[in-house]
């Protein structure tokens, strides 16, 4: 098997933006070796901080659509058994099915 070739990756993903909002190139990040290492000061808390550019408030209103679809889907379920247990209608559906 050949080797492998350094070739630049050809997408630019949304988590590799920077605050500006342009991608974050591999020739324009720093390399390990040259970047400062700090340890975090005592006082300081450690609770993550806030991603520039990042907007999840969609997820509420997603999540409410879901809680609705379930709900009304168990509830169907409900007055369907309801409907074809203690009715007529269940014998009638039956009868149709049992051809």
């Amino acid at each position: 098997m050949g080797k492998k070739k350094n070739l630049q990756k050809k997408h630019k993903f949304k988590h590799a933006e920077g605050q500006v909002g342009q991608a974050v190139g591999v020739a324009e990040r720093p390399s390990q070796a040259s970047a400062p290492t700090t340890a975090p000061a005592a006082g300081r808390s450690s609770a993550p901080t806030a991603v520039v550019g990042r907007d999840f408030s969609y997820v509420g209103k997603d999540l409410r659509r879901i809680a609705v679809m379930a709900v009304s889907l168990v509830a169907l379920e409900f007055v369907l058994y309801y409907l074809l247990v203690h009715t007529s209608v269940g014998t009638t559906v039956y009868s149709f099915v049992n051809v």
